[in-house]
């Protein structure tokens, strides 16, 4: 009745911050709603791939690292905030 979709699976989501809550949120939107996470951003730039991110990968690299550059598995942009511009 209120038009709403009644899954996520497949959709595409951009998340900002990889903090507690864009890590649990986008964990769950990916392993539970099978949602694909395109795109992470972080202080220091953006993890692009169409085909979507590893959240437990690159959350592993950003506490390892310390943000998401040197990530080796998906485009690195240095303009994060672009990302947010993405289909």
């Amino acid at each position: 009745m209120t038009g709403l979709f009644r899954s996520l699976y497949g959709k595409r989501i951009i998340v900002q911050g990889l903090g507690n809550v864009g890590y649990y949120a986008s964990k769950i939107l990916q392993e539970e709603d099978g949602a694909k996470i395109i795109a992470i951003i972080e202080h220091d730039g953006a993890l692009i791939d169409a085909h979507g991110l590893s959240v437990e990968s690159v959350r592993a690299h950003v506490v390892e690292t310390g943000g998401v550059t040197g990530y080796p598995h998906a485009k690195f942009q240095t303009n994060g905030l672009a990302a947010l511009e993405l289909e």
